[in-house]
């Protein structure tokens, strides 16, 4: 046999005797409250890795104490904590019900990020976050959920997002297809997202605490305005310093709802639909304050 067959021989077997790279699993929580970097948490006993399902089942409290924590996806039945300092990191559909997902402190964040590597022809990307039950939440105390790409990524969320957080980052566009609640006292919502933000029919942007405040800031990639058909709403307990605002053009479908507090107009800004009566402006309290050369339309 000559040295060429050998070499060809030997390099086939190590072939075969090379154990493949760990392949994308399903892993599971078990513990009854524990950390994300804990693997005897985790069936299999792993921490949870890119390309990797995450489940949280019912019953179950998982707390991301990490700023590295990365997976494909998750479903919560349970509650996915991500504590002050930490980052969670996905880039797939994801689900939430149960205890739903909580930011805890202003440095917690979950981020989705897609950059990948060739490019694709379509260089847009839609992650949802769902509900099965129609009652999920991500409830924040504070934090952020960034939405990152080099390409352009989508988040549509179809569950509750309340509390104090930032939504923001480059290549990224936020849509609401559930709702927006700003609801405590102090409590701020921001959205600042690259390529804006956008909404469906239904949908709620809503501020219903004292002193709180949700605010639209101006989008390098949003072109003329907003196109949606979602409402705004300032209702229940909100107070005069309780207020939406536009720091970016609009031109909406959806209707204001106010019964106090006010909207801060900074761009050109129209609302409602003259055909549909149920996109009729309803207010019985507030004000609508109006930056000097822009206007404000209800149709």
């Amino acid at each position: 046999m000559n040295s060429k067959r050998i070499v060809a021989l030997l390099g086939t077997l190590i072939y075969l005797v090379t154990p493949l790279s760990a392949t994308a699993a399903t892993i599971t929580f078990t513990c009854s409250s524990g950390y994300w970097d804990n693997e005897n948490c985790w069936d299999p006993a792993q921490v949870p890795a890119d390309g990797d399902h995450v489940v949280i089942p019912a019953n179950k409290v998982c707390t991301v104490n990490i700023s590295t924590a990365i997976c494909d996806s998750f479903d919560v039945d349970g509650t996915l904590n991500i504590a002050n300092g930490a980052v969670l990191t996905i880039d797939s559909d994801s689900t939430v019900d149960g205890g739903g997902v909580r930011l805890l402190g202003a440095t917690s964040k979950l981020k989705l990020l897609w950059n990948p590597s060739p490019p694709p022809p379509d260089p847009t990307r839609d992650v949802y976050i769902t509900s099965t039950s129609g009652n999920g939440k991500i409830d924040c105390d504070d934090g952020s959920i960034q939405i990152t790409s080099e390409l352009q990524l989508r988040l549509i969320s179809r569950v509750e997002i309340t509390g104090t957080v930032d939504i923001y980052g480059l290549g990224g566009t936020f849509v609401n297809e559930g709702k927006v609640v700003v609801p405590d006292d102090g409590d701020v919502i921001t959205v600042d997202t690259e390529w804006g933000f956008t909404d469906t029919p239904g949908d709620r942007w809503t501020v219903t605490g004292p002193n709180c405040s949700l605010i639209f800031r101006a989008s390098v990639g949003q072109i003329d305005s907003v196109s949606g058909f979602g409402n705004y709403q300032l209702i229940d307990n909100v107070n005069g310093s309780s207020f939406i605002r536009f720091e970016v053009a609009a031109d909406t479908g959806g209707r204001l709802e106010m019964e106090g507090g006010y909207l801060d107009i900074r761009q050109n800004v129209f609302m409602g639909d003259d055909y549909m009566s149920n996109r009729h402006m309803q207010a019985t309290g507030g004000k609508i304050v109006v930056d000097p050369g822009k206007q404000f339309k209800h149709r």
